[in-house]
């Protein structure tokens, strides 16, 4: 049976015949309706069966929904624990279950009169029993980064207990036993046990894996690791990845242990030149992972090697690894799945969005936004179509560094030559983020006033759309407002 490619929240949307919400052309007359018409025998029936067959489902348009059960405004952060789908705030974590969150009742330290306010930043793990997180003080001086198991048996490790300088690089699982690594000045790197029967994994050291004068040996302290760790993390089949830079000069590499605690190091010049600090490890089903570095590529990993994935048709912004350990990526406009090295778009997204985290659960895609936890539903799409009666175009979005009464003056500048002026209206309104347009009477005049700033302002590209915002701020195209 053919599989749909869409989520089930959305299956009666996306597999049966709607009407045409993308503003997608109609399949041309002479295909399925044609071939149902001609003659009843064995071959026009297979026929007609075949191209009913090959006609791809209709993707559907999806817009962020807000979660009731986190209708308080609280920031999240969403994090995949296996099967679970894991949501947490700054102080405390709960898993999404049927379409709410249940909250843990494991705690950790409460905030230093030394070192200020305790934030999680991290969880992994299993849930309920064995939870693990990462937590770090306010105190930019001391932020003391902490694994903490936040159920279960295990013990807390502190990175630069003291303050100063020091990271953790990630937390690990080999069977029954958690592993953290991390680095601060007074004990360099290293990987240590924090939960279940103790595993050694000694990395390769600079000073027996690199030539002179590739790494500086430092005269006090333990010598730096031949693969200097920008992630650290495991597959489910506990093959542990040490993801950095080889001797400083050798370009990216991974130093490897598999579960029995072989070691190599593999370089990665070849499959990740864009491999550096930011990129995360997702792991997948059995001894398999990807590697992705936000902007820019997508690396596979599998029983030891690695390769590069073939690129979107533009940059990836989220990508992230379902419960059934199906890749998805992200490139603000389409969500995509990766199916057998290629990718096959899913879901469009109503307006071009980059999401803070993004995950799939539960039959549905789980984002946030502004730090909010929302739902995507399938929603209307706003391309232009004909017959609209809302044209809209939009211009671009508006930076964070602007603060709210701003009147974009560059803008109004370049919009004051426009012979129409009089007929525009310029808004600022937000659809997932601050964004500007321009209220416009009708499709000619939507299309002329792209041709003018296409003209008179370098770099940009507006869109004419079939739009009507909710809700906006209106700046004037005469004096500042």
């Amino acid at each position: 049976m053919k599989r749909c490619w869409v989520l089930a929240s959305w299956f009666a949307l996306a597999c049966s015949e709607p009407a045409d919400p993308a503003g997608r052309e109609a399949a041309p007359s002479g295909s399925a309706v044609e071939v149902a018409s001609a003659p009843s025998s064995p071959t026009a029936q297979t026929s007609a069966s075949a191209a009913v067959a090959n006609v791809p489902p209709p993707i559907a348009t999806l817009v962020p929904e807000q979660v009731a059960a986190l209708s308080d405004q609280t920031e999240v952060t969403l994090h995949r624990a296996g099967a679970q789908l894991l949501v947490m705030t700054e102080k405390k974590v709960g898993r999404l279950a049927n379409g709410g969150v249940e909250w843990s009742a494991g705690v950790f330290p409460g905030d230093s009169p030394a070192f200020g306010p305790t934030q999680l930043y991290w969880v992994g793990g299993e849930w309920p029993d064995s939870l693990d997180v990462l937590f770090r003080y306010a105190n930019p001086r001391a932020p003391v980064p902490t694994y903490w198991p936040l159920t279960g048996k295990g013990g807390s490790l502190s990175f630069a207990p003291g303050g100063g300088g020091g990271f953790i690089s990630g937390v690990a699982r080999v069977g029954e036993t958690t592993l953290v690594s991390g680095w601060d000045f007074m004990d360099g790197y290293r990987i240590m046990t924090a939960r279940g029967p103790v595993v050694r994994r000694l990395r390769t050291l600079a000073a027996t894996g690199c030539k002179p004068g590739e790494v500086t040996i430092p005269d006090f302290g333990p010598p730096p690791p031949a693969v200097n760790p920008y992630v650290f993390g495991s597959t489910s089949a506990g093959t542990l990845l040490s993801i950095g830079s080889h001797c400083d000069k050798r370009g990216p590499a991974a130093e490897i242990w598999d579960a029995k605690g072989e070691q190599k190091i593999v370089s990665l010049k070849e499959v990740g030149p864009d491999i550096d600090f930011g990129i995360e490890l997702l792991p997948g089903k059995g001894d398999s992972a990807w590697l992705f570095t936000p902007g820019k590529s997508l690396v596979a990993f599998d029983a030891g090697s690695f390769k590069r994935l073939p690129g979107l048709a533009k940059p990836p912004k989220n990508a992230f690894v379902s419960s059934e350990g199906e890749l998805f990526a992200s490139d603000g406009a389409t969500i995509h799945r990766l199916e057998r090295d290629a990718w096959l778009p899913v879901a469009h997204l109503a307006w071009p969005t980059t999401f803070g985290s993004i995950a799939s659960h539960e039959g549905a895609f789980w984002v946030t936004l502004g730090g909010r936890l929302k739902k995507l539903v399938p929603g209307e799409a706003v391309a232009f179509r004909e017959g609209c009666s809302t044209p809209f175009v939009l211009l671009y979005d508006v930076s964070w560094k602007s603060e709210p009464t701003y009147t974009f003056p560059t803008t109004r500048k370049a919009l004051s030559t426009f012979p129409d002026v009089g007929k525009l209206k310029l808004v600022e309104f937000n659809e997932g983020a601050r964004r500007l347009g321009l209220v416009v009477p009708s499709k000619e005049v939507g299309e002329a006033v792209i041709a003018h700033v296409k003209a008179n302002m370098k770099d940009e590209d507006p869109k004419l759309l079939c739009y009507q915002p909710a809700s906006t701020r209106e700046i004037s195209l005469g004096a500042k407002k």
